[in-house]
């Protein structure tokens, strides 16, 4: 049992490495000036945005206890996000945008909400696997 707690212990600390490298790399893509896009329909960037807070606000539901943690984690992610495009208006050929901040929320939104529910489901069949072992 002790084998499958560091195990899952290290699935979560790879979690939270995972989390932090991809929250350094929506930093780094934020600042980065004049980035080009690999795809070129109308609005890519505002997918971009609301995809890359997706992911940034589906890893805390998976990784921290607590449904507080999680939700504080979102709202900074908002922060994060609005931080940036402040950040843009001083970085060579970015601009600061209320829709990517838009797309944004968008996405730490659908991020949250997402993971709240799997994680709510995933907690009630693990509960039920328990009730029905026990019987």
């Amino acid at each position: 049992m002790s084998g499958l707690q560091g195990g899952a212990r290290l699935f979560f600390h790879l979690l939270y490495a995972l989390w932090i490298i991809s929250i350094a790399g929506v930093i780094l893509g934020s600042l980065e000036p004049r980035m080009e896009l690999p795809v070129g329909f109308w609005n890519a960037d505002k997918l971009l945005h609301c995809v890359a807070y997706l992911w940034l606000a589906l890893l805390p539901t998976f990784i921290f206890k607590g449904s507080q943690k999680r939700f504080l984690s979102s709202i900074a992610l908002v922060f994060l996000g609005i931080s940036l495009e402040i950040g843009q208006m001083y970085v060579p050929g970015r601009m600061f945008s209320l829709a990517d901040i838009g797309a944004n929320t968008t996405g730490v939104f659908l991020g949250f909400s997402t993971g709240k529910r799997c994680y709510d489901k995933f907690w009630d069949l693990f509960s039920f696997k328990k009730k029905m072992s026990q019987q």
